[in-house]
Parts: C-alpha cells; sequence; structure tokens
C-alpha cells in the first residue's frame, strides 16, 4: 500500500512560475466519471489523494473529493466558501515556492493573510493548514 498518491484532476493554473516545466497538454479537467473510475481502481492502494501535479486544484468546478490539496494559493480568497464547505478537506498546502516562482507578484502579507483567513476557520474543523 502506497502512503499517498498525486492525481492531477486539472492541468490548468493560473500563474506561470518559473520553476514549473508546465504542459503542452490542451488544457483539460478530470470528469467527475473519470475520477470515480480511477478512485474505484484506486481503492486500497492508499489512504490519501493528493491533488497536486501540474495544476492548480482550486481552479476545478466541482472540487468535492476527501482530499490533501497543495495549491499556489492566488484562488483561496475566490474559493474560501467551497473549501468551507468541503467535509472532504482533510489537508490544506500552500506552496510560498509558488509565490517566490512566480516573481513575487503582489503584495506578500496579502498572499499570506488570504492563507490565514482560509485556514483559521477550516483548523477549527480539524483541516490541517500549512504554508511550505
Amino acid at each position: 500500500m502506497r502512503s499517498r498518491i498525486y492525481i492531477e484532476i486539472t492541468n490548468r493554473c493560473n500563474l506561470s512560475c518559473d520553476f514549473c516545466p508546465g504542459t503542452r497538454r490542451p488544457p483539460r479537467t478530470m470528469t467527475p466519471a473519470e475520477f470515480r473510475t480511477l478512485t474505484q481502481k484506486l481503492r486500497g492502494e492508499t489512504g490519501y489523494l493528493y491533488f497536486h501535479v501540474l495544476g492548480e486544484p482550486l481552479l476545478h468546478p466541482e472540487l468535492a473529493f476527501r482530499v490533501c490539496l497543495v495549491t499556489n494559493g492566488t484562488l483561496l480568497t475566490r474559493q474560501r466558501n467551497a473549501l468551507l464547505k468541503a467535509d472532504a478537506l482533510h489537508k490544506i498546502s500552500v506552496s510560498l515556492h509558488s509565490y517566490e516562482g512566480n516573481g513575487g507578484v503582489g503584495n506578500l502579507e496579502e498572499y499570506l493573510q488570504q492563507f490565514w483567513d482560509t485556514c483559521l476557520p477550516l483548523s477549527q474543523r480539524g483541516v490541517l493548514c500549512a504554508l511550505r
């Protein structure tokens, strides 16, 4: 059994970080049916699914899975209500590397404030929150 499996639920991203190789594939988002098929095949193979490869998972319009989420953090304010309603959310990690690798675009204090404003109520529900 693997401790975790990484799944790319979308290959779309709202940033162009200098450390990311990006993709030449057409922009795509996994459908709920594709996700169900994949998770059925993975059942019993892992305890955790991580939605993080090349895409920004908060761009997925139907984020309603039990997840450990790694995000660049730029969409936390926009997706805050969805995250607060996501009973399946186990952990959210915000990559500070994305902020640095994207030229530090924007105000760092505002960037971090999005994290705290979203993660404080999530942590009160037992969701783990981390900066990495």
